[in-house]
């Protein structure tokens, strides 16, 4: 099954490789990173595509597309999202800096109120 989540990008994962040469990288999106319960979901990035999302810096808001698969191992179940594409559909702009307040001036010895 085929899903589409958009949300923002929390932070890349590290890559995995196994002895096989498989490779394999997680990057997390949230939908609602303001809210007070936020969702976050970590979309598997395979083989050739495990660093395809490496540029997008977090923050980034992004519509990804996912397989959802889901298998039983032992008597419990586990869901997993695998990538498909990915649209950025807003950058996340470099903090700006913003300048320092000037200094309070020097208070005058002779003007102290006691």
């Amino acid at each position: 099954m085929k899903v589409t989540i958009t949300g923002r990008i929390k932070q890349h994962g590290q890559l995995q490789t196994f002895d096989s040469g498989f490779q394999k990288k997680e990057v997390v999106i949230t939908p609602n990173p303001e809210g007070d319960y936020p969702d976050y979901f970590p979309i598997e990035c395979l083989k050739d595509k495990a660093g395809i999302m490496d540029g997008i810096k977090p923050g980034t808001l992004v519509e990804v597309d996912c397989y959802l698969g889901g298998r039983e191992y032992n008597g419990r179940f586990y869901l997993s999202l695998k990538y498909a594409g990915h649209r950025v559909t807003d950058t996340v702009q470099d903090a700006q800096p913003q300048a320092e307040p000037a200094p309070a001036p020097a208070a005058d010895g002779d003007n102290l109120p006691f």
